[in-house]
Order: C-alpha cells, then structure tokens, then sequence
C-alpha cells in the first residue's frame, strides 16, 4: 500500500446507509450544548435598557460637541 490509498477499513457501512436522521439517538433529550430557551420579558428588557443607554450617549456627546463648538467660536 502506498501514502496516497486510503487505508481500508472492512466493517464499514456504504453510503447510502449512513443518512443523517435515521435511527435513535443513543441518549434521550436536547444535548447539553442547548440551553434552556430565554423568556420575551428577559429580551425585552435588555433592548430596553440597551436603547436607554444609547440615546443617553448620543445627547451626551451632542451637549459636548455643542460646547466645544459654541467656546470654539466665541473666542476670535
């Protein structure tokens, strides 16, 4: 055999008979990597407050670019 076979392996199975969905799972349940679902009020509240911050950054940043700007221009 040379580097570029692959090694042959005498149980598999042909193709045809490994299509995904067939059979049970071997453990019942979700697996473990999915957590559980995240209620509509959790979601809500974090936009909500997440839109409250931003807009409180937005008039800071518009009340300090007018104060620079109106000291920037009173001054010849």
């Amino acid at each position: 055999m040379s580097e570029q076979e692959p090694p042959v392996v005498p149980d598999a199975e042909p193709p045809a008979q490994l299509e995904p969905g067939r059979g049970a799972p071997l453990v019942p349940g979700p697996p473990n990597s999915v957590s559980p679902p995240i209620s509509a009020g959790k979601v809500n509240s974090v936009f909500g407050i997440g839109g409250l911050l931003a807009i409180l950054i937005i008039i800071v940043i518009v009340v300090v670019v007018g104060l620079v700007l109106s000291s920037a221009l009173s001054h010849h």
